[in-house]
C-alpha cells in the first residue's frame, strides 16, 4: 500500500504508475490523480501540447502512422493492436482469398453485422466491396467468367 501525494489516500502498489526515478520505482501521485492533474495541464495549456505532440510526429513519423492506424482499427472495428497482429500471424501475412502476400493488410468486415471475417489484400478487399458483399453476384460472376472460357 502506498499513499497519494495528491489525494492522500492509501492505495494498492497497482494503482500507481512506475517511475524509476524515485526510491520505490513508482510515482508519488496516484494514476487517478496523475490522469486529472495532466487534464488541467492539457487544458491550460493547449497550444503548447499541440505543438510537442507535432514536433513528436515529425521526429518518429512511422510510429506516427502504427499509432494512427491502430487507433483507426480500434475505433472502426473495435479491434486492438495485439488482435490485429495475431490476425496477421494466423494468416502468416497472406489474403484469406489470393492467398498473396498483403501491402497492406485490409480488415474485412460484413457491412450489416460489423463481424470481422479476416485480413485480405486491397485487390480482394475492392472486388468484395464492388459486388456489394453479395454471394449472389459473386456466383454470377463465377459463371459468367466460366461461360467465356468455353
Amino acid at each position: 500500500m502506498k499513499t497519494c501525494c495528491d489525494c492522500k489516500q492509501e492505495k494498492p502498489l497497482e494503482a500507481f504508475s512506475k517511475d524509476k526515478s524515485n526510491p520505490d520505482g513508482l510515482r508519488y501521485r496516484c494514476r487517478g490523480c496523475a490522469s486529472i492533474k495532466f487534464k488541467q495541464d492539457y487544458y491550460s495549456r493547449p497550444d503548447f501540447w499541440r505543438a510537442k505532440s507535432a514536433s513528436w510526429a515529425k521526429k518518429n513519423p512511422e510510429k506516427k502512422k502504427l499509432v494512427q492506424r491502430n487507433g483507426d482499427r480500434k475505433a472502426r472495428y473495435g479491434l486492438s493492436a495485439v488482435d490485429f497482429e495475431r490476425m496477421l500471424a494466423d494468416q502468416h501475412g497472406k489474403c484469406k482469398i489470393c492467398d498473396m502476400q498483403m501491402s497492406p493488410p485490409n480488415v474485412d468486415h460484413c457491412h450489416s453485422t460489423g463481424k470481422i471475417r479476416g485480413l485480405l489484400c486491397t485487390s480482394c478487399n475492392s472486388a468484395l466491396g464492388n459486388f456489394k458483399d453479395s454471394p449472389g453476384l459473386l456466383q454470377k460472376a463465377m459463371l459468367y467468367l466460366l461461360d467465356s472460357l468455353g
